[in-house]
């Protein structure tokens, strides 16, 4: 497969996964240091992305990778002379896409998979500040446990993503499966989730040293139970449409390959 130069628009969009991805482990670092510092806390944000930006600068230039630039196919390269006055270069460095993925995602398609990036970079951290009352299928889990779950919970997000982000049918179809049981779980749960939501805002607005408005919880506990259930079934929808487009492109991939070499065979044969 070929590649083309990937767009500053594709790049930036790696430069945001990279924030998210390289967030989780910079944020644990900063957790487990907070016990015995607790200044760590209240490094200014600034501080905190300045940090990322080195990180980020390191991975570019010296190895050459990361994390969102592989889950968006761009390959990090060091380029020639001629290289550098042909095309675009950033931190000395150019970047190319696949040109299959270039041609064949989508903006629905990327639009799904940077939204399961961030919703499992939540759920890696979100434990780090309060641990929410989670339940599987209705079965509150242990606060000790919860945790656990919260950080499995982010790694198969990310597995969906990358399957998203790079067109690869399988994993999409098992996330699509995955969101399915989610929603199923949410629903038999339908009973106790007041009760969780309702404790799940007091604990959010605790972590933020603020204390709940008036009405805030009983408002949470009127439409959150909805958008619990169904958001993870128009997932798992959405997720069959990328299961379906992934299938497609790969088969005209297939096939256009297949036309080509036929097409080159046919010129070597002598008349």
């Amino acid at each position: 497969m070929g590649v083309v130069p990937a767009a500053r628009r594709r790049i930036g969009l790696a430069g945001y996964l990279d924030y998210l991805v390289l967030g989780v482990p910079l944020g644990w670092l900063m957790w487990l240091y907070a016990r015995v510092d607790p200044n760590v806390d209240r490094l200014p944000w600034a501080v905190r992305l300045i940090s990322f930006l080195v990180l980020e600068l390191l991975l570019v230039r010296q190895v050459r990778w990361s994390p969102g630039s592989s889950l968006l196919g761009i390959s990090v390269l060091t380029p020639t002379a001629v290289e550098e006055d042909s095309q675009e270069t950033l931190a000395g460095r150019s970047f190319v896409v696949d040109a299959f993925l270039k041609r064949e995602e989508r903006w629905w398609t990327l639009l799904l998979g940077v939204f399961l990036v961030l919703d499992g970079a939540k759920a890696f951290t979100r434990w780090m500040w309060f641990v929410p009352p989670t339940h599987v299928f209705g079965i509150e889990i242990a606060s000790a446990l919860a945790p656990t779950v919260l950080v499995v919970e982010g790694a198969i997000a990310w597995m969906i993503a990358w399957g998203v982000l790079r067109l690869r049918t399988w994993p999409v179809l098992g996330g699509a499966v995955y969101m399915v049981l989610s929603s199923i779980s949410e629903t038999v749960a339908w009973p106790v989730l007041p009760e969780l939501i309702g404790r799940y805002t007091v604990l959010r607005r605790a972590s933020q040293g603020l204390t709940v408005r008036t009405g805030e919880v009983e408002t949470m506990q009127a439409v959150m139970p909805y958008a619990i259930v169904i958001t993870p079934a128009v997932i798992a929808v959405w997720l069959l449409f990328v299961a379906l487009r992934a299938r497609n492109a790969r088969r005209s991939g297939a096939a256009s390959m297949a036309g080509a070499e036929q097409a080159q065979d046919h010129r070597g044969t002598p008349g």
